[in-house]
């Protein structure tokens, strides 16, 4: 099987985990939401889809494109007493580097072998963005609405929204029973007092996320936890 090239990929295993390469929808991004169930919690992860073009120029346009993209949220922190530090993403390549890509990509048999390699893309880079949610379709729609701040985060990176490949992992039973439990106790209410960042996360939600995302290195996260 061909990682990432159809719309929608279900894996055998965990049962209900779905691949959805946002840009394949014919109805735009918006429409892989018909097929995450509504109610359903568990982990989603954002990833870059490298679905490129076969044409040799187009293709060494958008290879320039994405190379030269920044690879992570700029990040600015103190040194005490006197400094600030800002780190941002930057790329160089010689003229004779982009000849070399460019005169490859005229070869079929290049073209052919990187396409390969790069549909199943999602195995080999780290995540964009990681999340736990007690309702994936809520918090993926909140995602992709207009203006959102993911969107606009991975815009900064010339990363679009169509250009993204979203996998789901809704949670076991044995989890979604957890979740509930937790739902109707105290907990939630004292979690939404302290200031939780997102409506109707349960106290475990934030630790999940946090788990994930120092074991993950999502590369647009920007705070844990």
């Amino acid at each position: 099987m061909t990682i990432g090239l159809r719309a929608v990929t279900e894996l055998k295993e965990p049962e209900g985990a779905l691949l959805l390469n946002l840009g394949r929808f014919p109805g735009g991004p918006h429409s892989a939401l018909e097929r995450i169930p509504a109610g359903t919690s568990g982990v989603y992860a954002w990833f870059r889809s490298f679905d490129y073009s076969n044409d040799a120029d187009e293709l060494f346009e958008q290879l320039m494109s994405d190379l030269r993209s920044p690879k992570f949220q700029e990040r600015s922190g103190s040194i005490k007493p006197f400094y600030e530090l800002t780190l941002r993403s930057q790329t160089w390549f010689s003229p004779g580097k982009m000849a070399s890509l460019q005169a490859a990509v005229q070869d079929p048999a290049f073209r052919s072998g990187l396409l390969a390699t790069l549909n199943h893309s999602i195995l080999l880079q780290a995540p964009l963005y990681i999340g736990k949610s007690i309702d994936l379709k809520s918090r993926v729609t909140a995602h992709l609405a207009e203006g959102s701040i993911l969107s606009k985060r991975l815009g900064e990176a010339n990363v679009e929204m169509s250009r993204t490949l979203l996998f789901i992992i809704p949670n076991s039973s044995n989890e979604r029973q957890i979740e509930q439990d937790i739902e109707s106790s105290e907990e939630i209410e004292v979690a939404m007092k302290s200031g939780s960042e997102v409506d109707n996360e349960t106290p475990y939600e934030l630790i999940y996320e946090e788990i994930y995302s120092r074991l993950f290195n999502p590369l647009f996260t920007i705070r844990l936890g």
